[in-house]
């Protein structure tokens, strides 16, 4: 949801509302699902985008890998990645 906040360089549609800004930051924050819907609603109600069509990505990674993250771009910056004691 990040990339419709007001400052996010990925925000192309150059949406901008503060009441959703101050959610999502909240959001992040405190981690809390009510949070992150509130934000959800503000965006429900003003649809600043519509997606047409969305890519997925599916990575099979076994439990014991650790560090895995996965940018915005698909990228996985391996220097991260170890292996979890099994």
């Amino acid at each position: 949801m990040d990339i419709f906040t007001s400052g996010n360089t990925n925000n192309h549609m150059r949406y901008q509302n503060k009441e959703f800004d101050k959610w999502v930051l909240k959001a992040d924050e405190t981690n809390d699902p009510s949070d992150y819907q509130q934000a959800i609603d503000i965006l429900n109600k003003e649809i600043p985008a519509i997606p047409v069509y969305y890519y997925v990505r599916v990575k099979l990674v076994k439990p014991y890998v650790g560090g895995l993250h996965i940018d915005l771009m698909g990228n996985i910056p391996t220097k991260n990645l170890y292996i979890i004691k099994h």
